[in-house]
């Protein structure tokens, strides 16, 4: 007996009303997006090189995860920036590389705020004006550990809730967890295959940053060894770069 047809229809789910067009969300995103490398050199003569995203906003400054900068629990003075350089075929490879001032980390919100020694070119990002809900689609944008320095991820948001109850009242108890966690919002994102690094974006449909990769001190501190994947939210972010 022949074999039929062979079934798209996930592929058809994505092609329907309000699916995701994530060719035209990366050619939007991409040029946006920059990879992050800070180092720190040690007095043996070694060196611990630390590797990001980061995504352009208003003003000229560079968006990352803090601890993409900052080692042994102190951020780094300066870190370096490698721009994307959009080729005409629409794919993104490493261009200009730019040295950059780290202005501000904050370790709870795992946010950064960085500012390149010379002007920097691109289309700045701008931040969704509301929190996304639960099965929204979304498109991650940024380097990943296949050693793709821009690549685009079909992700979806998992939950979305504080940081601190979804690390200790589902994932088991913790010994610490400051205080201010309670009150910072973050999504549990599901992407297929790898996730893009840390300080990387993840857009909605018009290409607005709905959430930064952030790190989770308490993702594998569980029996199960599960790793969540957490983002932190537009609103969070908003509040960081408000104050």
């Amino acid at each position: 007996m022949l074999l039929g047809p062979v079934s798209l229809a996930p592929l058809a789910l994505l092609a329907g009303p309000g699916a995701l067009d994530f060719e035209q969300i990366y050619l939007q995103t991409a040029p946006s997006t920059v990879v992050v490398v800070s180092s720190v050199e040690h007095g043996d003569d070694t060196t611990t090189e630390f590797n990001g995203g980061g995504v352009l906003i208003d003003g000229g400054y560079v968006l990352t995860a803090c601890h993409v900068v900052e080692f042994d629990g102190k951020p780094v003075e300066r870190a370096q920036l490698i721009l994307g350089d959009e080729r005409s075929e629409g794919m993104v490879r490493a261009g200009t590389k730019v040295e950059a001032k780290v202005l501000r980390c904050d370790a709870e919100r795992d946010l950064a705020l960085l500012k390149p020694a010379t002007a920097v070119k691109g289309r700045r990002v701008k931040l969704a004006k509301s929190d996304p809900r639960p099965g929204a689609p979304l498109a991650g944008v940024g380097p990943n550990r296949n050693g793709f320095p821009w690549a685009v991820h079909e992700c979806r948001v998992s939950g979305v809730g504080r940081l601190r109850m979804h690390s200790t009242e589902l994932l088991g108890p913790l010994t610490t967890a400051p205080e201010k966690l309670e009150k910072v919002l973050t999504l549990d994102v599901a992407c297929m295959g790898a996730h893009p690094l840390s300080g990387s974006g993840v857009f909605d449909r018009a290409g607005r940053l709905v959430g930064l990769r952030q790190f989770s001190r308490y993702q594998n501190e569980n029996k199960s060894g599960t790793a969540r994947n957490f983002y932190i939210t537009a609103s969070e972010i908003r509040a960081f770069l408000d104050e």
